[in-house]
């Protein structure tokens, strides 16, 4: 493809030098003097190719990946979110949801921070769309955009690991502003029955989520 537009750019070249050349010697000669037809054929055949040039340098041959991947069609395929629908309390509600990194001992998963009316959820292996859908990490790309996180929330994961977890707002005995990788970014949450769960917000403001 780079070749062929580096010689498209070397006709259009040519072509300008030739016409030029061409233009400079009918000014010179008498206005009647007709011109060679062979010399018309070769030109017009050049100002076809340079067109056809200069549309191969504005043309867009593969569609953004990220538009192929969200397209709404390709999307609805995602069962997996029924798991989430599934966990959700009688007339939940969400207002709010964030993407998140859940840190477990030494793995990491992305996954997504749903809050609702009196529970909030914790969706693992799932991702928060442009569009702030949920969706599974099979059906949607990825919606962290750190290198190491993300390196390491998807590395040795298996595709069909979704899960969600819901807990009440009345379990929380504790919340503790945390770090990772060196960063204010996490938060662990303690609950009244002994278990805890570390959270990475690597795109979000730990801070306003804590408050929240």
């Amino acid at each position: 493809m780079r070749r062929r537009i580096q010689h498209a750019n070397t006709r259009a070249t040519m072509t300008h030098m030739k016409n030029e050349v061409l233009l400079a010697n009918r000014n010179e000669t008498s206005p009647t003097a007709e011109m060679n037809p062979g010399e018309l054929t070769v030109n017009g055949a050049e100002r076809e190719m340079d067109k056809k040039g200069l549309d191969c340098n504005q043309l867009t041959f593969f569609p953004a990946l990220h538009e192929s991947f969200h397209s709404e069609d390709f999307l609805e395929l995602c069962v997996e979110r029924q798991i989430i629908l599934q966990e959700f309390a009688e007339s939940e509600k969400v207002t709010f949801k964030c993407s998140v990194a859940v840190v477990q001992g030494h793995t990491a998963l992305e996954g997504v921070l749903l809050f609702g009316k009196e529970h909030f959820y914790i969706c693992e292996c799932f991702v928060l769309s442009p569009l702030e859908e949920v969706y599974c990490t099979r059906h949607c790309l990825s919606s962290i955009t750190d290198p190491f996180i993300f390196n390491l929330c998807h590395k040795d994961h298996a595709v069909g690991d979704q899960m969600c977890s819901r807990y009440l707002y009345h379990d929380i005995k504790e919340i503790h502003l945390m770090r990772f990788l060196l960063q204010e970014i996490a938060l662990e949450i303690f609950f009244k029955n002994g278990y805890s769960t570390f959270l990475v917000f690597h795109d979000s403001d730990r801070n306003k989520i804590f408050k929240r």
